[in-house]
């Protein structure tokens, strides 16, 4: 359901180079979830594959999503070839690392402002020299904008922020998944994820939400500006799948059958784009 939001297929059908972003975060964390508590894979080999190719995909892509590779850790040693972690864990982080290496690399040679009022430099030079008013300035926005951040991620503007949706739908979406993240319909907690490896899940969670409100701020923000410009809420979905991971298994919804669970959430996904679509076409058509 995360990714048939209305702002993630619209991202697909745009693309967007977040649709990239997004489809190898969420194949990263899947992967680890399956891996970490999910039943023993008939092909193991081919699932580490799977996952050191999506978390170089993933950091490569944009910066501030290359901690969400680091959820590798979570999978316990015998579930690693050999039952070690060593030499496969060795070689998925020296991808990552590369990969991370590559789009630092990247975006060092790129010296374009986006707006004529910024200065990327001298923005991030006095971050460092000033790190408490910077993060004051990143804790606020987080804090005065993410109600906003959490409607743009499902989907409430879509386009130019120029096509709105019905609220009543992009409410019953955020209600919808979280719902999902909490329920428990198969009398279990799916991920096998204790509480400690909740945390670290929490933790790389909160330092992708940082990096990339603190890219925008380096980036979209005009120099020393009290507030920061250019965050958007589809920047945030490559994250449901963590919050998801986080959040499972708290017993919401036990004993529900799962086909009429599945039944539902097929019917909603159905309805959703159809309120979608006639939303475009009164746009651009009405």
């Amino acid at each position: 359901m995360a990714a048939l939001t209305p702002m993630a297929v619209s991202l697909r059908a745009s693309v967007s180079a977040d649709a990239l972003t997004i489809a190898a975060a969420f194949l990263t964390l899947a992967t680890v979830a399956k891996l970490a508590g999910g039943p023993e894979p008939s092909r193991p080999a081919r699932d580490f594959w799977v996952l050191g190719l999506s978390a170089g995909v993933l950091c490569a892509t944009k910066l501030p999503y290359a901690p969400l590779a680091a959820a590798v850790l979570l999978i316990p040693a015998r579930r690693w070839p050999g039952g070690r972690r060593g030499p496969a864990l060795a070689a998925i982080l020296a991808c990552a690392v590369a990969a991370t290496a590559w789009s630092v690399a990247v975006a060092a040679s790129l010296h374009v402002e986006l707006r004529p009022e910024t200065d990327r430099g001298r923005q991030i030079h006095d971050a460092f020299a000033e790190p408490l008013r910077a993060a004051s300035v990143i804790a606020a926005d987080a804090w005065t904008h993410g109600p906003r951040y959490l409607a743009q991620l499902v989907g409430v503007q879509l386009g130019w922020l120029d096509t709105r949706l019905p609220w009543l739908l992009v409410l019953s979406y955020m209600a919808l998944l979280a719902w999902l993240a909490m329920a428990d319909t198969e009398g279990g907690d799916g991920t096998g994820l204790r509480a400690k490896p909740r945390l670290f899940l929490a933790a790389l969670a909160l330092s992708v939400t940082v990096l990339v409100i603190a890219s925008q701020y380096a980036a979209f923000t005009p120099y020393r500006a009290a507030s920061v410009d250019g965050v958007q809420g589809r920047y945030f979905l490559p994250l449901l799948p963590a919050a998801a991971l986080v959040l499972r298994g708290r017993g919401v919804g036990a004993g529900l059958s799962s086909r009429g669970v599945f039944a539902a959430l097929a019917a909603f996904a159905a309805a959703a784009a159809a309120a979608t679509c006639l939303a475009v076409i009164a746009r651009f058509y009405g």
